[in-house]
């Protein structure tokens, strides 16, 4: 398995044809390899090659490879967990217990429209009406948006900033 993200073919310019996905290094010491031997440097390229997003496979214009194909992976950069549930964003549990513990203010917001719908005689499993359903979707791409950000920029430590400034007395 190829685990580097940073995939490249070696290619004739103006050939359509490409040589098999390799690392970066590996290309350029190829390209060494040829300039060694007296050929002309200007006639071949790199070019990029797209990654899965889950394993970093050579992948399909999707960005998935083969075997991740029809599968949803982690918002979460790195994570290898996927789903076979079609869904614009994906929330592992590991990270969903991590970036959104219980009693936070998006699982709050959730529950609410969770039992909106319940007291609506709605379950699970039924079709909700269209303008709950619309919150609710609007609510868990606000969500998973916060969780990648969160896991690729970091969390906010707001008793952290108030020592930093001086604040900690006030509210």
């Amino acid at each position: 398995m190829i685990s580097d993200r940073d995939l490249v073919a070696l290619q004739r310019k103006g050939s359509p044809f490409t040589n098999t996905p390799v690392p970066r290094e590996s290309a350029e010491a190829s390209l060494a390899r040829i300039a060694q031997n007296g050929a002309d440097m200007e006639r071949w390229e790199l070019v990029p090659v797209d990654s899965c997003r889950c394993c970093g496979e050579p992948a399909w214009a999707n960005l998935r490879c083969t075997k991740h194909q029809g599968r949803t992976p982690c918002v979460v950069e790195g994570c290898k967990r996927t789903t076979k549930r079609f869904m614009t964003y994906y929330v592992c549990g590991e990270h969903w217990k991590a970036y959104v513990p219980p009693g936070s203010p998006e699982r709050r917001v959730l529950n609410r429209l969770a039992r909106t719908a319940k007291k609506l005689g709605y379950s699970k499993t039924e079709r909700w009406p269209d303008d709950l359903e619309a919150r609710w979707w609007r609510a868990w791409d606000a969500i998973a948006r916060r969780v990648h950000r969160r896991s690729t920029e970091g969390m906010m430590d707001e008793a952290e900033i108030r020592r930093m400034f001086g604040w900690a007395d006030e509210g």
